[in-house]
């Protein structure tokens, strides 16, 4: 399945970037879910809104046991108990 979406980053830092392409990967319990790329995007210093994000979503791929971690993952979504933490 694939996503797309718009996130809000923060640049904590003096300096501006241009990012041609970056593609990473969505993990949960070391197990590849998905990857989620950003093509053509500016970061400025501060806010940076509505930056468009499109993502993989197929943790099939990786057979039962990605596809187990996937369905646990969206469960805690869907119930409010899941922790994100973004590594980079």
């Amino acid at each position: 399945m694939t996503l797309q979406g718009k996130v809000n980053l923060t640049n904590p830092t003096q300096y501006s970037a241009t990012i041609p392409y970056v593609d990473i990967n969505i993990l949960a319990n070391d197990t590849i879910l998905g990857h989620a790329t950003v093509r053509n995007v500016k970061i400025v210093p501060g806010n940076n809104t509505n930056v468009t994000v499109q993502a993989v979503w197929d943790p099939a791929a990786h057979g039962p046991e990605g596809a187990a971690i996937g369905r646990e993952l969206l469960s805690q979504y869907i119930s409010g108990t899941l922790i994100l933490k973004l590594y980079l």
